[in-house]
């Protein structure tokens, strides 16, 4: 969930595109069709963002912000139960309708250098909890040096994929909000390759 502090107008914004590309598909919506659903002029639009690229930039910016809070959220709840990495995975309805909105926004990004940017924040975030959760579970990760990184590296890619096939519709049907809402929660072989990866972190920093 945002923070208090950070709604405005460039989270208006952001939650107005997220809430069309929910709606529409992934390919952003004009800004015409922003400003209508803010109710708002183009040119006021235009006036304070530039232009739609300029649009999608700001709003990219606070799906950034808001997948960094989340992923810090349940890191500090990973650690406050001494979960592992599967303490990670989003729980409820809202941080899987988050997961969507996210797993959309990097396919906005493609061929877009200054959204992905904008979205690298999100992607930090991401590893920034994973590793943080790993420094728990093996008892000083972060104070090792070399290859341990890759390790986190690692463990966050498959973490990631993992919550996008839980995210992503069925290949088999058109794309809809229900479909991209599918959350197909890992199974217990998935649950099993995150026991491993932990493993086989504390395996590496002991020797």
């Amino acid at each position: 969930m945002r923070p208090l502090h950070l709604y405005g107008r460039d989270s208006d914004l952001s939650d107005t595109i997220s809430g069309l590309l929910a709606q529409e598909g992934p390919e952003p919506p004009s800004q015409r069709r922003i400003a209508a659903r803010l109710r708002t002029s183009p040119g006021t639009l235009a006036h304070e963002y530039g232009n739609r690229a300029g649009m999608l930039r700001r709003a990219a910016a606070v799906v950034a912000g808001d997948h960094d809070h989340d992923w810090y959220e349940r890191a500090r709840l990973a650690a406050d139960r001494g979960g592992g990495l599967a303490a990670l995975l989003p729980r409820t309805s809202e941080e899987w309708q988050h997961e969507v909105t996210w797993r959309t926004w990097c396919t906005v990004a493609v061929g877009r250098p200054a959204v992905a940017m904008a979205l690298a924040a999100g992607h930090i975030g991401e590893r920034r909890a994973v590793g943080g959760v790993l420094d728990i579970r093996s008892g000083g990760l972060e104070e090792t040096a070399g290859h341990h990184a890759a390790l986190v590296d690692l463990a966050t890619a498959a973490l990631v994929g993992l919550i996008t096939r839980g995210t992503a519709p069925d290949v088999d049907t058109p794309w809809s909000p229900a479909g991209a809402a599918g959350q197909r929660l890992p199974g217990a072989e998935h649950l099993s390759l995150l026991a491993r990866l932990e493993e086989q972190v504390r395996e590496e920093v002991a020797s």
